[in-house]
């Protein structure tokens, strides 16, 4: 099915085995706080409209599921992207999809738009390349390597990718 609003370098990811679609440039070339989730086939298998992200529009971001059993949506995280001036950020925002709010959580390393993401066997998460940044570089957000099992995540750089493999 279409979108309800079309759009390009929007960020999507499969929450509860269902896609959804945050942000992006409209059609009309504005950037876009709105969220999109693909409802069930019983439904019709229509995309639609959640609450918009309350930490505004934001493109060229990359979105992981997070599995929250206190959210009624489920929650993704949006790394990166690019913000108001069309510059890469370092933000990291944790998203409830059933009210739209986004908390802000430990910023990237370094700014990054247009790069990708994904999560390891372990639970970290990887984000890597991009634009605003060495396209080399990659970094890891997980637990200190040190610290308490509650102590908040951090972003820890990576070793450089060489000849397409990390080092």
């Amino acid at each position: 099915p279409a979108l309800v609003a079309g759009r390009s370098e929007h960020a999507c990811c499969a929450v509860r085995g269902t896609l959804v679609v945050l942000g992006g440039i409209t059609q009309e070339g504005g950037r876009t706080s709105s969220v999109e989730m693909l409802s069930s086939s019983e439904e019709g298998g229509a995309f639609v409209e959640l609450p918009p992200l309350s930490c505004g529009a934001i493109y060229d971001a990359a979105a992981i599921a997070v599995e929250e059993s206190d959210s009624a949506a489920g929650q993704v995280l949006l790394l990166g992207g690019s913000g108001d001036d069309y510059r890469p950020v370092s933000t990291v925002q944790l998203v409830d999809l059933a009210t739209g709010e986004c908390a802000p959580q430990s910023n990237l390393l370094h700014r990054r738009a247009y790069a990708a993401a994904g999560r390891l066997p372990d639970g970290r998460i990887v984000r890597a390349g991009g634009i605003g940044v060495d396209e080399s570089s990659a970094e890891v957000w997980g637990p200190p390597e040190q610290g308490a099992a509650d102590a908040p995540w951090i972003w820890r750089e990576l070793p450089k990718i060489s000849a397409g493999r990390f080092a």
